[in-house]
């Protein structure tokens, strides 16, 4: 029957003048693909599984925005990580925020602080509040946690959102993501600072399209097949290892101070947590290993240089029996395969390098937590060190996942931090009654 009306439509259009003609034609085209395209969206909404991996989920559940790059999406009420996750109208996972009536503490930080994995009432957040409630001391407390955040994005955060919230305490835990080389969007070479702000109007358009089932579909597969490709692991050009993290060290300090010096103008007291790291190696390298590795990298990359990739392929493979866990290593070896066109190994490389870059990120994210020490020693800002909490506390493992998870800490690690922040606002900032020093 579709058929037959497209055929007498069709048939009309014949009989029209050249111009009237062409536009009939053009949106007898659009509404034909309109159809198309919703008849695939219908398909795909029933017969599309829900989740692909960790990465669809996430992007879920956040969307772009023009000045934070992304947040949260506001009053979702949606499975994530095997919890339930809710979020407000700010798309914070904490209570609907009203005028203040009490003294308020935020908690800004990244998916550590948001919860990942863990229960909403089991987030360090919450255990603060009703730790402190139970010492007769009423205190609001805000989980402004976001997931993949860095320190530039929370300082945005500060300026943009929080101040107006009017917290009399602030939590600020970034760490993670600084040291990370990849955004949910906009992923590139380039550093957070240095993206360029988008019109609100093409990111309102961007969160549109990212609705579509067919737009995520094809979005999925994409990202899949980057992933695991050189071109877009590295330098696309060049072959070249990509080393530029999204905040600098130095940046990262710089961010630290200005979130400090923006609180204090505001009469907001401040509070670091240093988050703990769950280093899957065995054991640290010592400083002659260190040397050794670094000296036999840069022999290496000298010898792919000059096109000696048997020579070069020799040393990243001595490179690995020194630190099994090096992702460059692993990236050389896979453009090497790929230049003796064996796929299935340079397949095999990317994916590695790939996976051991997060244990890279562990490693380098300890000389982070170092300048958060030391931003904390200079300018008198009381310390949260969970990262030696959890050192010491031999227990009971306090990540999500003992394989996997070099950063979410789970219940009991969230219970920790909150315990020790309990014990710092005691002694630093609270008089009884949840009165502010």
């Amino acid at each position: 029957m579709w058929s037959r009306y497209n055929i007498k439509i069709y048939g009309i259009i014949l009989t029209m003048n050249n111009k009237l003609r062409i536009s009939a034609l053009v949106l007898f085209s659009l509404i034909i693909s309109l159809v198309f395209l919703m008849f695939i969206e219908l398909m795909l909404l029933f017969f599309l599984p829900k989740h692909y991996d960790r990465l669809s989920d996430i992007l879920r559940i956040i969307k772009q925005d023009n000045v934070l790059i992304w947040k949260q999406k506001p009053n979702l009420n949606t499975d994530f990580q095997n919890q339930n996750v809710k979020t407000n109208s700010f798309g914070f996972r904490t209570h609907e925020i009203k005028s203040k009536n009490k003294a308020r503490i935020i908690c800004l930080g990244a998916s550590p602080t948001f919860g990942w994995g863990v229960k909403y009432e089991d987030t360090y957040p919450v255990v603060i509040e009703n730790e402190l409630k139970n010492k007769n001391i009423e205190i609001e407390s805000i989980n402004a946690g976001e997931i993949g955040y860095s320190s530039y994005q929370g300082l945005k955060l500060l300026k943009t959102t929080i101040l107006a919230l009017k917290p009399d305490i602030i939590t600020v835990s970034y760490v993670i993501n600084d040291v990370d080389k990849y955004r949910f969007f906009r992923s590139s070479s380039q550093r957070d600072s240095q993206l360029y702000p988008l019109s609100k109007w093409l990111v309102n358009t961007y969160n549109v399209v990212y609705q579509s089932n067919l737009f995520n579909f094809i979005n999925n597969i994409s990202l899949k097949i980057k992933s695991n490709k050189s071109k877009y692991y590295g330098n696309k050009y060049k072959n070249q290892y990509n080393e530029n993290r999204r905040v600098s060290i130095n940046e990262y300090e710089d961010n630290l101070n200005s979130i400090i010096n923006i609180a204090q103008e505001n009469n907001i007291k401040v509070i670091f947590i240093v988050m703990p790291v769950n280093l899957p190696a065995k054991r640290m390298l010592t400083d002659a290993e260190k040397m050794n590795v670094d000296n036999l990298l840069l022999e290496a990359e000298n010898e792919m240089k000059n096109n000696n990739y048997i020579q070069a392929k020799k040393l990243f493979e001595k490179i690995l029996l020194i630190d099994e866990y090096f992702p460059i290593s692993y990236y050389y070896l896979g453009i090497i395969a790929d230049i003796e066109k064996n796929s299935y190994l340079a397949d095999e490389m990317f994916e590695k390098a790939k996976n051991y870059e997060i244990f890279d990120c562990a490693n380098i994210s300890l000389e982070y937590n170092d300048v958060m020490r030391k931003v904390s020693q200079e300018r008198q800002i009381p310390l949260c060190d969970s990262a030696k909490d959890f050192r010491e506390y031999k227990k009971d493992y306090l990540f999500v996942d003992p394989k996997l998870d070099c950063f979410h800490p789970n219940a009991k690690g969230h219970h920790i931090i909150a315990n020790k922040l309990v014990d710092i606002l005691m002694d630093s900032y609270l008089e009884n009654k949840g009165k502010i020093n």
